[in-house]
């Protein structure tokens, strides 16, 4: 990953006079050996001894200066409590404020330095940098605090930056207090009325961006918005030195009413005054308590919390039972809001810009005005809750406040008719110099002020006024391993540096919208508070009744946290694996109950033991055992060895026969002088028996009972770290509208939501029946297609949490107004649009031929294909997705199964075969059933090689397979007439005819005449008719296909398309090298990453070409590797699955090349165990062909595709060698397992990046003279004489270790 700039390039000056150029950026993890490397005596004194990984895991926020070559000249991390023990982090702000004159350091505002390392020649450079980089970063800091426990002097780097904290305590605590304050790196600007003469300074300003402000705002004139101020009109400049660098126009003119009518601002009190009589509670957020349960509003202030955070956002903890603190104290930790305006920071050294403060607070104070009004304090109290009782108790006092007198403003009138006071204003321009965009927040105190009536929108996290305005509700998270193993959580932190207890999950978060802006905040609180380091956020599809009852998605959060993409899990062989197989909870299911030998097991949620009279206490890593003792298993892992109960923790345990058994959190267990290694996925061996466990837990024992498991519900994971809480989420705005729910259209969608630094909250996807989950298997309704087992409905549960579905047809796309309008006379607005429709099956249109003459396909003449306009008869389908079969089932069980009437299936495709299969399953009988096959199109016709035949198939690709289907129908008794072509319907009545009774086709010989009961439709694929309306409508240019470049747009820029709907303009001379041609899966990513270039801010843009020429990169046709998928269940009851390279026709490439390559061949398509292995030129793997009776490990097969032979255990010279007969049982063996891995590719890179290493070296070393016999010999010498061997043991230990949780079945070293 590219490393995370915060401050461009710079250059600093060493101690010595040395110069570099530097970035300063967020940490990474391989930064760690090089701040290790860093850390001396005096660090240790100052902050004690760390593990590095563990606090760059952890830390809020960690940055590094590094030079041109990466090299770490300084680190600094940041978290939001102190270092070391001397307060729980939940209660460090009352500590601060009872001890130092701290009163305005907050949750907020305020976070502390853990470590700071540095080359000594650099450290004081380094630092300033770093502080001056985070003030900017975080825009609501404004103090960096250094607290430890450590008393020793700070070294001269940090003793220039930070000045020490005044005590208010005689004597005071024993620990290090400094404080470095914002205003002295990075002041606030300064914000005052404008006025004419700023114009100049703003005007190259607005030369530079004129092309984005016109686009945002529209026209504007600059000099007119600063002569036109008054009243309800309003522009005010930001300085930095006397010189204007921002600006910004506000106007309290605004359509309150047209407002109210076009968005739900109910929550806002639809941007009026809230009326006296007006609380919150009319929200629906809770019920009002009675009275009577509420103290006085006039207790004193210290009876509120003894935890409360006086800042904008105020979280209180409950008080630790070690501290006494009197009222007076107390009172101390809640006076103080922070406030936003100018006046909290001293003046600017320049005299021109005191005078400013000056007389901002001076105009302030004749008005009648304070420079910032009181808020509303807040509290979230956390407690220990059960699951089955949650109780919120909101603080007993109403907070005050404070009126300021209102200038005259107009009345509005709302819905009910009575004069209302507006509490809004609307940005009408907005701009600033770039250098200075995240100091932008310094705008809004003084707007505010602008508009006095109006209240400021204040960090609220709890409670106002008393009333009860949001509420979040975490637990632990038990169910970590099935997390960790089905979902990439792991792309965003060490597992390893966090305990189990360290998780939680989010289960109820309630925030009022307009205190939304502060929920990282507040879910960072509740981490601290609660002492977590991961907050985790599921979304469950509408679908899932029983886990979303009663529970309002908290979609607010999703904006704050990062999507954890699913992981693709392997279809573990579990008969074969036996005790080597991994835990359920890995394979998918839900961890349950567990019994031992018929006596009942207590299972809790954190997992305590007891046994036999005497109480053993267990940790989450622990293990406990004694001989002939009961045992209590808890939600994850176990182990038991013959008859003796066992305890289990979560990691897992083992005990046997009064051994003593140490264990680490990783677990190590010996037993009888034989040594178990366990990692911390847990393997336990117990008297001659070897029992794998992983880390979930899997009981295997003699007399043992099975575990009971529940299959998990799908649901969408989200994911905040502490590491995470300060990365910045761009917001993107744009509305993006895609049409069509293809594997196209949902690979590019998936893509783009995936971003995990990127915010995409205006997208939307137009689709017939919204997300097809592209005809899953696992659901009876959709067996009449086949499948590209590309995408599930499963896979669409994190899109459909984001992305807006319009259920529709697109009808019309107005490029002018940028709208596209869709059946129901509905619009949807767009700034970009992507055309993803696909290609679907179409109502044939007869042919309308005379049949009482003869007439043959060969005597018609050619003719484009015309579309059907005629009515279309109740009894004929045509199927292009889940809906549709749905409905075709629903009328065959209405109103055919019980008749005697023929179903003639017509087309020519694999969904032909697999739409008889269906008819055949439901009990139709194959007498009546007839499978009309057309005349094959270039489309449906494949050429396939084996050995040294070329064979031309029709839709199944494989010879062997096409007579085993065709074998299969004439034993269901199916008939197939090959060749026809539809002529007539209902013998060609000019009036419709209802229903469909009869059809006629020609052939190569006699016409054909059928009765008809039902029609169903696979034949014509081409652009919906809608679609192709819409696309020549609005000159978008179509030349039997939408016309696209090699970077997916169209003839109008903000128009993309990809997939079989389009094709490459003619320029590039590809006509037979299309989107259909290659995997749709892989189109969709490669055209997410095109748009991408339009969004995502940090991707450096390209640079313009001169109009004359054409840049590079656009003058090829792109070519995808990945391959084209296609499966099914076939006549006969087979289960097809085909895996092929993308078939690309090349006129320069002779017949001899193509047919280079060996076929792996082994099974019979009669006894249901046909498997075709298909190696190319080069010896990998090109093509897969499986027809089995047996379900077919899909996502395995998969795999297979581009591996090697050799890394295929030597496939090719063991089946010349006779010792391969059935690659079904070939591909099950527990070597292979590692193969199927979702991060098998990543260790494959790694392990070419170390042999390309090593190679490197031996031609530095003189190497490259060697022989071609000698080669293997020498290379192997090479590796091991510069390390590379031994790397690549490392590497490979480290993957199956770090893996072991899914890979279980391989012996690790110390094992046995």
């Amino acid at each position: 990953m590219e490393p995370r700039i915060i401050q461009k390039m710079t250059t600093i000056t060493s101690a010595c006079g040395t110069v570099e150029t530097v970035a300063v950026r967020r940490t990474e993890s391989c930064d760690a050996q090089q701040i290790d490397d860093l850390i001396n005596p005096s660090t240790v004194a100052v902050f004690g001894r760390v593990h590095v990984i563990h606090l760059l895991e952890r830390a809020n926020l960690a940055v590094t200066v590094a030079n041109a070559e990466n090299e770490v000249l300084g680190h600094a991390s940041f978290f939001d409590y102190p270092v070391g023990d001397i307060v729980d982090q939940a209660h460090w702000e009352p500590f601060l404020h009872r001890n130092f004159s701290t009163e305005k350091c907050t949750t907020l505002n305020t976070l502390f330095l853990h470590l700071f390392v540095a080359q000594s020649s650099f450290a004081t450079a380094s630092v300033t940098e770093i502080i001056r980089a985070v003030f900017n970063v975080v825009t609501e800091l404004q103090y960096i605090c250094l607290v430890s426990p450590n008393i020793s002097r700070l070294e001269p780097a940090l003793d220039e930056l930070f000045v020490p904290m005044k005590c208010l305590r005689d004597p005071g605590p024993q620990c290090l207090a400094f404080v470095c304050h914002r205003h002295t790196h990075c002041p606030a600007l300064h914000v005052r009325r404008a006025r004419v003469e700023d114009h100049d300074d703003l005007t190259h300003i607005f030369t530079e961006q004129s092309k984005e402000l016109s686009a945002s705002w529209g026209p504007f004139y600059l000099a007119e918005l600063i002569q036109s101020q008054d009243h309800l009109n309003h522009a005010a400049v930001c300085e930095s030195g006397g010189i204007a660098v921002g600006f910004i126009s506000v106007s309290g003119d605004i359509d309150f009413d047209l407002l109210n009518e076009s968005f739900e601002l109910s929550v806002f009190d639809g941007l009026y005054k809230q009326q006296p009589h007006q609380d919150l509670s009319k929200h629906g957020l809770y019920k009002q308590q009675p009275q009577q349960d509420r103290t006085s509003k006039h207790a004193p202030r210290g009876d509120r919390s003894d935890g409360g955070i006086s800042t904008d956002t105020q979280v209180s903890a409950p008080r630790d039972p070690a501290e006494k603190v009197s009222d007076e104290e107390e009172e101390q930790t809640e006076e103080s809001l922070m406030r936003g305006d100018a006046s909290e920071h001293p003046p600017q050294s320049d005299q021109s810009a005191a005078g400013n403060h000056r007389q901002h607070a001076t105009e302030q104070a004749e008005q009648g005005k304070k420079p910032s009004e009181q808020g509303e304090v807040m509290h979230v109290s956390p407690s220990s809750w059960t699951e089955d009782e949650v109780l919120v108790s909101p603080p007993s006092e109403t907070a005050e406040q404070e009126n300021t007198h209102a200038a005259d403003v107009p009345s509005a009138s709302g819905r009910s008719g009575s004069p209302k006071q507006p509490n809004a204003f609307c940005i009408r321009l907005f701009v600033i110099d770039k250098s200075y965009e995240m100091r932008s927040v310094d705008f809004l105190p003084y707007v505010f002020t602008l508009f006095p009536d109006g209240t400021p929108v204040q960090a609220f996290v709890a409670e106002v006024q008393s009333q009860i305005v949001g509420i979040l509700i975490i637990r632990n998270e038990e169910d970590m391993e099935y997390v960790r193993s089905h979902y990439n959580v792991e792309d965003f932190i060490y597992f390893s540096q966090h305990r189990y207890e360290d998780h939680a999950r989010l289960c109820h978060f309630l925030l009022l919208p307009a205190f939304q802006r502060h929920t990282k905040h507040i879910m960072k609180e509740a981490l601290r508070l609660a002492h977590k380091t991961c907050l985790y956020y599921r979304v469950y599809p509408p679908s899932c009744h029983t886990q979303n009852s009663g529970v309002y998605p908290a979609t607010c959060v999703l904006s704050c946290m990062v999507p954890a993409r699913p992981r693709r899990q392997i279809a573990y062989p579990l008969d074969e694996l036996g005790l080597n197989a991994p835990s359920r909870q890995v394979t998918q299911t839900q961890v349950g109950l567990v019994a031992a030998e018929s006596r009942q097991v207590t299972q809790t949620q954190v997992g305590l033991v007891a046994a036999e009279s005497r109480q053993v206490t267990q940790t989450q890593v622990g293990l406990v055992a004694a001989e002939s003792r009961q045992v209590t298993q808890t939600q994850v892992g176990l182990v038991a060895a013959e008859s003796r109960q066992v305890t289990q923790t979560q990691v897992g345990l083992v005990a046997a026969e009064s051994r003593q058994v140490t264990q680490t959190q990783v677990g190590l267990v010996a037993a009888e002088s034989r040594q178990v290694t366990q990692t911390q996925m847990g393997l336990v061996a117990a008297e001659s028996r070897q029992v794998t466990q992983t880390q979930v837990g899997l009981v295997a024992a003699e007399s043992q009972s099975r575990q009971v498991t529940q299959t998990q519900a799908p649901y969408a994971l989200n994911l905040l770290s502490r590491k995470l809480s300060m990365e910045p989420k761009v917001s993107i705005n744009a509305r993006l509208v895609v049409v069509g729910a293809s594997d196209t259209a949902l690979s590019c969608l998936e893509a783009l939501v995936f971003c995990p630094h990127l915010w995409f909250n205006n997208v939307t996807l137009i689709s017939t029946h919204g997300y097809l989950g592209n005809h899953d298997h696992n659901n009876d309704d959709i067996s009449f297609l086949s499948t590209s087992h590309g995408y599930s409905s499963r896979d669409c549960v994190h899109l459909a949490s984001v992305v807006r579905v319009v259920s529709g047809t697109m009808v019309a796309i107005d490029r002018e107004a940028k709208h596209i309008s869709v059946s129901g006379d509905r619009t949807v607005p767009y700034d970009h649009v992507v055309l993803c429709t696909g290609l679907q099956y179409q109502v044939p249109c007869p042919t309308g031929v005379d049949l009482n003459r003869p007439i043959t396909n060969s005597q018609l003449l050619a003719r484009p294909q015309r579309g059907y306009t005629g009515h279309v008869p109740s009894n004929l389908f045509t199927l292009n997705d889940r809906q549709d079969c749905t409905a075709l089932r629903l009328w065959l069980s209405s109103n055919f199964m019980e008749l005697d009437d023929n179903a003639i299936v017509y087309g020519n495709s694999l969904d032909v075969y697999t739409c008889v299969e269906a008819l055949l399953s439901l009990g139709i009988q194959g007498s009546r059933i007839h499978l009309v096959l057309s005349p094959p199109s270039p489309s449906t016709t494949t050429t396939t090689t084996t050995g040294n035949n070329s064979t031309t198939c029709r839709c199944l690709a494989d010879p062997e397979v096409e007579k085993a289907v065709a074998r299969a129908l004439e034993k269901a008794g199916v008939r197939v007439h090959r060749d026809c072509l539809l002529a007539r319907m209902n013998g060609g009545e000019q009036i419709p005819v209802e229903p469909l009774a009869s059809v006629a086709f020609t052939t190569d010989t006699q016409p054909l005449h059928l009765t008809c009961g039902v029609f169903i439709n696979l034949s014509s694929r081409a652009v919906d008719p809608h679609a192709f309306r819409s696309v020549s409508d609005a000159c978008l240019v179509f030349d039997g296909r939408l016309v696209i470049d090699s970077r997916f747009r169209t003839n109008d820029a903000s128009v993309h398309a990809a997939g079989p709907l389009t094709k490459f303009s003619r320029r590039y001379r590809a006509d037979s090298t299309a989107h259909s041609c290659f995997s749709s899966a892989e189109v969709g990513r490669e055209l997410a990453a095109a748009l991408l270039a339009l969004f995502d801010p940090t991707l450096e843009p390209e640079p313009a070409a001169p109009d004359l020429l054409v840049p590079d990169s656009d003058r090829l046709v792109p070519v995808y590797t990945r391959p084209r998928v296609q499966g099914g269940r076939l006549p006969g009851g087979y289960n097809y699955l085909r895996i092929a390279k993308p078939s690309i026709p090349d006129p320069t490439v002779g017949p001899s090349f193509i047919q280079q390559g060996t076929d792996v061949v082994t099974g019979r398509v009669e006894t249901g165990n046909y498997f075709h292995l298909r190696l190319g030129r080069y010896e990998t793997v090109e093509g897969v062909t499986c027809l089995s009776l047996k379900p077919l490990p899909v996502s395995n097969y998969l795999c297979l595709y581009g591996k090697h032979q050799r890394l295929l255990n030597h496939l090719s010279s063991r089946y010349d060698q006779g010792l391969v007969h059935d690659l079904y049982s070939f591909f099950r063996e527990t070597w292979c397992m590692a193969l199927y891995h979702d991060r098998f590719t990543d260790f494959e890179q790694e392990i070419k990046q170390i042999i390309e290493s090593a190679k490197a070296q031996g031609r530095r070393g003189g190497a490259g003279s060697m022989t071609t016999e000698d080669s293997p010999k020498l290379s192997l010498q090479l590796l091991d004489s510069s390390g590379g061997l031994a790397a690549l043991r490392s590497s490979t230990l480290n993957y199956l270790q770090y893996n072991r949780n899914h890979l279980p079945m391989y012996a690790l070293p110390g094992m046995l």
